[in-house]
């Protein structure tokens, strides 16, 4: 089983292409996307740092199996990489929790044990990840089939 934790409402016309990924993609294994509520900021800011390390603590407590972390300064897998890892968790049966986090990011203490990875050298909006994220998972699933997938 494969889960997606986000945190930060996925806007409306993200959420439909999300979805149609998911649901390509159950048909080889279960997915599912879990967003978690973004803590407010306050106006002057002094609640950063807690906002960021409650967001982490959440994301973290709500993860199951293997955790993933979606971070900047993770490994850049290549396609091959990222299938080699999906394709990991098929044939064992086990989960694993991809977390992107909200909009400042990670409390980085809190995460130096678990594998990190980029999907990019730009820094992404948090629903852009869960899009890219998604189609790589579904892309991932075709690669394992052999199956044609538009490139």
């Amino acid at each position: 089983m494969i889960e997606i934790i986000a945190t930060g409402k996925i806007p409306s016309e993200y959420r439909i292409l999300i979805d149609d990924f998911i649901k390509k993609t159950s048909i080889y294994q279960k997915i599912s996307l879990i967003e978690l509520k973004e803590i407010k900021l306050k106006s002057d800011e002094s609640n950063l740092a807690q906002k960021i390390k409650d967001e982490t603590i959440i994301a973290l407590e709500r993860a199951k199996g293997d955790i993933v972390i979606l971070d900047a300064d993770g490994d850049m897998p290549t396609t091959d990489e990222f299938t080699e890892l999906v394709k990991k968790y098929e044939n064992i049966g086990g989960t694993i929790s991809f977390i992107i986090g909200g909009s400042y990011g990670f409390d980085h203490s809190l995460i130096k044990k678990y594998k990190k990875i980029s999907l990019s050298k730009l820094t992404l909006l948090h629903h852009m990840a869960t899009l890219v994220l998604v189609e790589a998972i579904y892309r991932a699933h075709k690669i394992i089939r052999g199956a044609k997938y538009d490139k």
